[in-house]
């Protein structure tokens, strides 16, 4: 068989716009959708005839798409490559709207779940089809390959491009479909993992953000601007995401994985030379200009704690691994949010050893 070279982006924030205007200019046709509850960005996109302002590299660009809707019925019948570029909280409940639009008839589509942690799997535990997975096929990558921020408007700058970023599907004989991914359609080099959970403990945003957001908790609370990776760690206060970081490696193992730690990743995306987080922080080009949020309920706790802790914290008890640091972080913002993320959050409820083992093989 073959996937043509259109391309449907989910989502209209700062990803789904860096992403759909950066595979526009790599030559693909793009769609782009956004829910309509959440379409603003969408709306100025729309109002510029489908054109994105883009910025990559200090060089500017236009970037017109080819079809710009919030109606998710269209633009699925747009093409076979689906890039979920949506809020963690919105993964599984999109995926069950996208099911509702196919049938076990239609042409094969591959549906990419971008800093997809354990996306797939909830999708999986929560979905009301099962043969759906006969039609969609499903993958998850370890993070987003840029870092981004978008303007005011229709604009979208790209502060950082990862080099490669780590891909696997939810059943292992369905990486072979990533064989058939035009060049144009791919935002970076996909690096394949054999099994969904391998990688899903090798996301590092959590270890990166909840705890300098718990460092800097005041401030960001009344809204102080300050730069959230030069300014928000110093060398001792990175002691505790090195203890996160050396949790998730020891859960890794248990499962049967040899991960490398989060500085070591990220010396590898961006081409850096980053011995400790504290160096990423520090040196990282890409992070110098990132701004800290203006408030605790942002994607740093709401999705890094929930949707990236809470399952390892899952995981944990499968397989008996104690991880103090990490569960403590989620006591606490679960305390000062007033929300309990262990209910939910991303827990992954119905996962059984068994199903972990058949996943995995």
């Amino acid at each position: 068989m073959k996937i043509t070279n259109k391309v449907i982006v989910l989502g209209c924030g700062n990803g789904g716009m860096a992403l759909a205007a950066d595979l526009k200019l790599k030559g693909a046709q793009v769609a782009l959708w956004a829910d309509p509850a959440h379409a603003n960005k969408l709306n100025e996109i729309i109002q510029h005839k489908g054109n994105i302002f883009f910025t990559d590299n200090e060089q500017q660009h236009i970037a017109k798409l080819d079809l710009v809707s919030s109606d998710l019925t269209e633009v699925t019948e747009f093409g076979d490559i689906l890039y979920n570029c949506t809020p963690m909280p919105a993964h599984t409940p999109l995926f069950n709207k996208l099911i509702d639009t196919l049938t076990t008839t239609q042409p094969l589509k591959l549906f990419i779940n971008l800093s997809g942690i354990f996306s797939s799997v909830e999708q999986l535990l929560n979905t009301r089809s099962k043969d759906i997975h006969t039609t969609i096929k499903i993958f998850d990558t370890s993070s987003f390959p840029y870092a981004c921020r978008a303007g005011k408007s229709n604009d979208v700058y790209i502060l950082g491009r990862k080099t490669e970023i780590a891909i696997a599907s939810l059943f292992p004989g369905d990486n072979q479909y990533l064989d058939l991914l035009p060049e144009s359609c791919l935002p970076t080099y996909f690096s394949r993992v054999n099994t969904i959970f391998q990688l899903g403990l090798m996301g590092t945003n959590p270890i990166l953000h909840p705890a300098t957001v718990l460092l800097n908790a005041r401030l960001i609370d009344q809204g102080h601007l300050f730069q959230f990776y030069q300014e928000g760690l110093s060398k001792r206060t990175s002691r505790l995401h090195e203890a996160l970081d050396n949790e998730r490696l020891s859960l890794a193992k248990a499962l049967g994985y040899t991960l490398t730690p989060c500085a070591e990743d990220y010396s590898k995306f961006y081409n850096g030379n980053f011995d400790t987080i504290y160096d990423i922080y520090k040196n990282s080009i890409a992070h110098s200009k990132i701004s800290a949020p203006t408030t605790l309920h942002h994607r740093f706790v709401t999705e890094d704690i929930a949707y990236g802790f809470v399952p390892l914290l899952t995981l944990a008890k499968i397989y008996n691994v104690h991880l103090p640091h990490i569960e403590s972080l989620v006591n606490i913002f679960s305390t000062i949010m007033n929300n309990d993320f262990y209910q939910h959050g991303r827990n992954l409820k119905g996962i059984t050893k068994q199903l972990i083992d058949e996943l995995s093989s």
